[in-house]
């Protein structure tokens, strides 16, 4: 008698098992996750995981274990400032934002606009110079009064000074 020599057997999944296999790892993530949610709601915290074990004889562990902890607080510190910064920007923009709603325009609105395009021709200038553009000059312009009159003079005074005059026409309003 001939003995039957067999194969491998296959490694192949019938469809059946593999869609079976797919559910239960479905309904295990979703148990999990609505596990995770009552956790939260409950307001449990997890506990931090552990820091990497050295063995003991380890000849400088106490350094290695300083240095990190040092890490940690420096990391720590350095996301307390950002959550600081990012608070008062936010503070900021939503007084910006009540002062525009009403209707509030400081003092300091002129000036700091006088700043900005000032600072905005000196960078200018920069640039200019490194594209090998003569020199720029840049006269520092303070606002004196409120009045339109003396607008128009600052402005004037500007335009005459100035050796290159850039006129702008919005196209939702030209004759504005």
């Amino acid at each position: 008698f001939m003995v039957k020599v067999h194969g491998k057997q296959s490694k192949r999944l019938t469809l059946r098992r593999k869609y079976n296999v797919q559910k239960k790892c479905r309904e295990g993530k979703r148990k999990k996750a609505k596990i995770s949610r009552k956790i939260k709601k409950m307001g449990i915290v997890k506990i931090a995981k552990r820091e990497p074990a050295l063995p003991n004889l380890f000849p400088y562990k106490k350094q290695v274990i300083d240095d990190m902890q040092q890490k940690e607080r420096e990391f720590e510190e350095k996301k307390r400032e950002a959550k600081l910064l990012r608070r008062k920007a936010k503070k900021e923009l939503a007084k910006q934002q009540l002062d525009k709603k009403e209707g509030k325009e400081g003092e300091g609105d002129a000036e700091n606009y006088v700043d900005e395009i000032q600072s905005k021709i000196v960078r200018w200038g920069e640039d200019s110079k490194k594209e090998g553009v003569e020199e720029v000059k840049v006269k520092k312009v303070v606002p004196k009064a409120k009045s339109v009159k003396s607008c128009r003079r600052d402005v004037k005074s500007i335009i005459e000074e100035g050796d290159v005059i850039l006129e702008v026409l919005d196209a939702r309003d030209p004759m504005g």
